[in-house]
């Protein structure tokens, strides 16, 4: 039976452009195994016809400093909806996660839910902690090994740096991972989450980090537009 997880989780630390969590990319298993117990949502019966869709990721997934209904999978359900499409939504999303935490908590994060598509939004936390471009590319390449090994379309999405390569090689060297492993897996790759909110100060919490329920909103439209085609395709296999 498919199971939906509804994820309404608090956080300490935020997402790309926000405040990151630079031990995660290296925790310990005992860490890990409280990560997992404080994360890990409660499952509900899937309600609707159509595909299962998770969304794995952090503070942005999450919802941070909003409302539930406000997270960006919600928005996004309503949108699809509105488009005459039905889908179960998976919110997987744990604020100041970084790659490695969503690789340790997929199996009971994405796998459990029985997915037909991943949207993978990690990385961000990755880059603000600290870590290298090699092990969050890693991580990345095991998440997606194991969404295709499940037999689930993946779509992986990036948040840009806010510096250059000219002026931040390392920035550089993490933008570049989307789209490599995006060919590599030929999957979709959603680029810029930010980018309708970015230096907008009134689609921003008082944080002047996170978006808004607006600004969330904005974000959504634009993700939604984007998987619409992704879903169909999917029915049509």
């Amino acid at each position: 039976m498919r199971i939906r997880y509804s994820a309404a989780l608090a956080a300490l630390l935020l997402c790309f452009g926000l405040v990151s969590c630079a031990q995660e990319q290296d925790a310990a298993p005992a860490e890990t195994k409280i990560r997992q117990a404080i994360a890990a949502p409660e499952p509900a019966a899937a309600t609707k016809d159509g595909p299962v869709i998770v969304f794995l990721g952090d503070s942005l997934t999450a919802g941070f400093g909003l409302a539930p209904e406000f997270a960006l999978p919600e928005q996004i359900s309503a949108r699809l909806e509105s488009a005459g499409l039905s889908a179960n939504i998976v919110n997987a999303g744990v604020s100041g996660d970084t790659t490695a935490g969503g690789l340790a908590r997929y199996d009971f994060s994405v796998a459990s839910a029985q997915p037909d598509l991943v949207f993978v939004a990690l990385g961000a936390n990755d880059y603000l902690g600290g870590g290298t471009p090699e092990r969050a590319r890693e991580n990345l390449h095991a998440i997606l090994t194991k969404i295709k090994a499940d037999g689930a379309q993946a779509v992986l999405a990036s948040v840009e740096a806010r510096s250059t390569g000219i002026d931040d090689p390392r920035a550089l060297a993490f933008g570049q991972i989307y789209p490599d492993l995006a060919a590599e897996f030929d999957v979709p790759h959603f680029i810029g989450l930010l980018s309708k909110v970015r230096g907008r100060t009134d689609l921003l919490l008082q944080d002047g980090l996170h978006p808004t329920a607006e600004g969330i909103g904005l974000m959504a439209d634009d993700v939604a537009n984007f998987l619409i085609p992704v879903i169909e395709a999917l029915a049509d296999q």
